[in-house]
């Protein structure tokens, strides 16, 4: 929630050109605040929030390897007193999210910077939930751990005791209710791990039952990490807690004169989050026989983008990448993208293939998140090594890649398509479906009783959830307990012929490998008809897509449903015969919708828009003559749904890292997005890519912190690719479905990070960073590859393995930070297993921080006494005129590394400190006090919360000064 706060706020404070002033809270105090509501206010349209989520992911992400690679350092939790600690790793981490945020602004680099970020808000969130800040009254975040220019507040020493033992009940938990023995004192729980010290009799533990020092003393803890009095003795003030963390991620961001906005500016925070829209991408081949094309290119699609442009679905850039090769070019404005189109000069080439993939590479690179990418030549590709990196890439950004060939060639010379095949052709990407799917009535009379096809939706998620590893999880993590149950609405399931399925789908080239992939379309095609295929790219011009159904049909109708919040829906409807054949789009009625528009219309592909939409229901498109026909239903709708993939690791449930493995045991958790408060979820469908259910899993709905429906569902993914079809109802009741284009692409290998490695380097230094590559498969020889996004990467070993199944090998990459380097650094480093069969990938982040960041001053201030004068002694203490008698004494306070404060509880109107020199390191203070109080404690601070006291006593015969 802290971050939707913060983008909120951004929001506000940034209104869409054209549009009035907002108020302040306008945004930021929606109920519920969540990413579609939000998108949707602010943009005042339909407008889907998945790039902006997928930033969010990626925030998680950091914060899930935290509990993944970092649960025995203290520095991430502020266990065992190690405040200074915990604040100097934050303030790093932080410090490494700027600097991936210097310009030049990379995909890349935004990603490392998202993960940096997500592993710096867990620090900051345990702050206050491992500390005693809640308790000590403090009812705003501490800004200090990220703004060094604010006051710290005092920590204890080692020496205070701080708890004092807890009550225990028959079922084991702790009554803590008042077991803080310090209130103007900062101190944290003691828990056993690696890098904490060992507590001391009188210290509070972390308590709760993955505390095994809860039962020594001081018993019990002080955690607030969740409302469960097992986990969390200080569960009463969970909330407290969990409001303050988000207040305090607010902060992080938006935070006045300190945030990441005030940091790195207006347009780098939009990168940040994704909230620039996506990119429109062309990659041309520009070598000699390209000339006609390209003409094509800008005479059909400028005038379609000019049609768009200034809508809610216009993209938010224009990116064009020649190769062989020129430089790339980026700019909001059509004209300007139609000058940079019209400045190619097609020359050179006549070889073939060309490097296609390096400007395919690039052009991910430079564009925006779930971008639409157009890739145009008339040759093969020759630099195929790169396959594996593109589709880590695809898979990193949800990216669809569209490809339009006029000619192909592997060889020495180009051929033109034009004489090869005299029809276009065009394939989709993963949408091949074999089962047409029914949907009953049921209780609303408006769904007539016939058949309908389903599906899924087409972005990637809106808000990812997973096991409660945080409690301050932004998007809300699941609740405990058992799930609701959904009540039944039956959808009865027709059998229907089926086309025999292939176990490996195989592919003309590596370009529709890659389409396939992406979940983006394929053409080949002649240079005279390229214009006929060129309407794909209205397709693309859709700022909330969905996927609604797609199927094999084997006849002459096909049906699916229309949900009422659909606003617009793409009927297209491939043959594999070259005959040429016609359709019609039929309304529930029975009738042609009012407005329907041919976007493609060649031999063997038509592709029907309509909008806006007249009726919901059942919807149907009829072919003629009857045959063999592949169809998709496409639309645009705010209503969709996200998954992950989980697993357990270290005692929670989280998000599987690279691909997961083939027959093994996950969860699948599922959240609906838009304005799907109403909705229901009640079938997920697993569905290979040739469109063959592999299972029906009925679910129990629940809902996530804010109200969005969510299900979870045990998951054991089979060989090959598997696509996540959900059906349910909408929020109006109507039978929905949607598919989610995102492959799951199961191997039989595995990538697994060995515990421990922190991944940090000082510059000069080198870092080791171990995987270990286990065959799940048959035995097989796995070839070994290692990059980074910086060049930091010296080598890796072994290149390469023979494993039999269940073996297993260490990979090893060396990473070495640049000797004159005295600046933050953050990469990624990409691991990759691959035999003949098998393909896996990990991604790990890399952090340079120089030394003198970590360095933590832990060492507290110094006193020392330099007069006394104690006239208080005996009688006169409590004789009617003690007020009239004096004492007095004088000390100095001095620390070696920052300014020190001297404070006093009782008569602070009698003590004055000043500079011994023009220095705050070293100070005189005078105190007096008459003899009705004969006593006095001091507590000296530096500026990075470190404690010395001075104690005075007379109170009681035979006291004296505590030094």
């Amino acid at each position: 929630m802290g971050v939707l706060r913060a983008v909120a706020y951004f929001m506000e404070r940034n209104p869409l050109p054209g549009t009035p002033p907002m108020d302040a809270g306008e945004l930021e105090d929606m109920k519920p605040l969540t990413a579609s509501g939000l998108f949707k206010a602010y943009f005042e349209a339909d407008i889907s929030a998945t790039r902006f989520v997928k930033a969010l992911q990626e925030i998680i992400d950091g914060n899930n390897q935290v509990e993944i690679h970092h649960l025995e350092d203290s520095s991430y939790f502020f266990y065992c007193e190690e405040i200074a600690k915990s604040i100097t790793n934050l303030r790093a981490l932080r410090d490494s999210v700027l600097s991936g945020l210097k310009s030049p602004v990379t995909s890349a680099a935004l990603e490392s910077a998202r993960l940096s970020a997500g592993k710096a808000l867990h620090v900051l969130q345990k702050f206050y939930s491992n500390t005693n800040w809640v308790e000590l009254g403090r009812t705003n975040p501490y800004e200090y751990l990220i703004n060094a220019a604010s006051s710290s507040f005092p920590a204890a020493r080692i020496t205070k005791k701080t708890c004092r033992d807890c009550s225990k009940e028959p079922s084991g938990a702790y009554v803590c209710n008042d077991n803080i023995l310090v209130n103007d004192l900062l101190t944290s729980g003691y828990k056993q791990c690696t890098t904490c010290r060992p507590k001391l009799r009188g210290k509070c533990g972390h308590g709760g039952r993955g505390d095994a020092t809860q039962d020594s003393s001081a018993t019990g803890g002080i955690n607030k990490e969740t409302s469960d009095p097992l986990l969390s003795p200080h569960h009463h003030l969970h909330r407290q807690a969990a409001e303050l963390a988000i207040r305090a991620t607010r902060d992080f961001f938006v935070g006045a004169g300190f945030g990441l906005l005030d940091q790195v500016g207006r347009d780098t925070f939009q990168k940040f989050f994704n909230l620039e829209g996506y990119s429109l991408t062309f990659v041309i081949d520009t070598t000699g026989s390209m000339s006609d094309d390209i003409a094509q290119v800008k005479a059909n699609c400028i005038s379609l983008l000019r049609k768009y442009h200034g809508s809610s679905d216009a993209p938010f850039n224009y990116i064009l990448v020649p190769f062989n090769f020129g430089p790339v070019r980026k700019t909001n404005n059509v004209d300007v993208f139609e000058s940079y189109i019209s400045a190619l000069k097609a020359d050179g080439g006549g070889d073939c293939p060309e490097r296609a993939l390096s400007g395919l590479k690039l052009a991910l690179q430079e564009s925006s998140p779930r971008s639409k990418i157009f890739l145009f030549t008339d040759a093969g590709a020759n630099d195929k090594h790169l396959l594996d990196e593109i589709k880590v890439l695809i898979q990193s950004t949800g990216s669809v890649i569209n490809f339009a060939l006029t000619g192909h060639c592997d060889s020495r010379k180009r051929r033109s398509a034009g004489k090869a095949r005299p029809e276009a052709s065009i394939r989709g990407g993963p949408n091949i479906f074999d089962e047409l799917e029914a949907f009953a009535r049921g209780s609303n009379p408006k769904v007539p009783k016939d058949e309908i096809s389903t599906g899924v939706g087409k972005e990637g998620p809106e808000a990812s959830t997973r096991g409660d590893t945080n409690i301050y999880d932004e998007l809300g993590a699941h609740p405990s307990g058992s799930h609701v149950k959904v009540p039944t609405e039956e959808i009865s399931r027709d059998a229907v012929k089926k086309k025999p399925e292939t176990s490996v789908r195989s592919f003309a080239n590596l370009y529709e490998e890659l389409a396939a992939f992406s979940g983006g379309y394929y053409a080949m095609t002649t240079k005279s008809e390229l214009s006929q295929v060129l309407g794909i790219m209205e397709l693309s011009l859709n700022a909330a897509p969905v996927k609604v159904a797609q199927g094999h049909v084997d006849g002459a109708r096909f049906s699916f449903p229309v949900d009422e919040t659909l606003t617009e829906i793409t009927v297209s409807v491939k043959s594999s015969a070259s005959s040429g054949f016609g359709i019609a789009v039929l309304d529930p009625s029975g009738a042609s919708p009012a407005s329907p528009r041919t976007v493609i219309d060649t031999a063997n592909h038509k592709v029907v828009k309509v909008s806006p939409i007249s009726q919901w229901g059942l919807w149907a498109v009829t072919m003629s003559p009857s045959g063999s026909y592949e169809v998709e239903i496409g639309g645009k709708s705010l209503l969709d749904f996200s998954y992950q993939i989980m697993q357990r690791q270290n005692e929670y449930v989280l998000p599987v890292q690279g691909r997961p493995v083939t027959g093994s045991n996950y969860t699948v958790s599922m959240k609906l997005m838009g304005e799907a408060e109403s909705a229901q979820i009640q079938r997920l469908v697993p569905v290979s890519e040739l469109g063959t259910p592999r299972d029906d899993i009925s679910l129990n709905q629940t809902s996530d912190a804010v109200g969005n429906p969510l299900a979870i569902a045990p998951f054991s993914p089979h060989a090959g690719t598997t696509l996540l079809k959900v059906e349910g109802l909408s929020p109006g009741h109507m039978p929905f479905s949607r598919i989610n284009s995102d492959l799951i692409s199961t191997e039989s290998v595995q990538m697994v990070p060995l515990s421990g490695q922190n991944g940090t380097a000082s510059p000069g230094e080198s870092l080791d960073i171990s995987v270990v590559v286990v065959n799940a498969g048959a035995a097989a020889s796995f070839s070994f590859n290692v990059w980074d996004d910086l060049g930091l990467l010296r080598g890796f070993r072994p290149p390469g393995s023979y494993l039999n199944v269940g073996e297993n090998v260490t990979l090893t990459a060396t990473f070495v930070a640049a000797v004159d380097s005295n600046s933050f650094a953050s990469s990624i480093a990409t691991f990759t297993a691959k035999s003949s069969g098998a393909q896996n990938f990990l991604k790990l982040p890399i952090t340079v921080i120089p030394k003198t960041a970590l360095e933590t001053d832990g060492t507290p201030p110094v006193h020392q006494l330099l007069h006394f004068y104690m006239p208080c002694v005996g009688k006169i203490q409590h004789k009617s005129d003690c007020s009239q008698h004096f004492w007095r004494m004088k000390f100095s306070a001095k620390d070696a590394d920052s300014a020190v404060t001297v404070q006093i509880k009782t008569d602070p109107s009698g003590l004055s400190c000043s500079p011994r020199t023009t220095d705050d390191k070293d100070v005189i203070c005078r105190y007096q006090a008459d003899c009705c109080s004969p006593y006095a404690e001091f507590l000296i601070s530096d500026e990075n919360g470190n404690t010395d006291s001075l104690t005075v006593n007379f109170k009681q015969l035979g006291s004296n000064v505590a030094q």
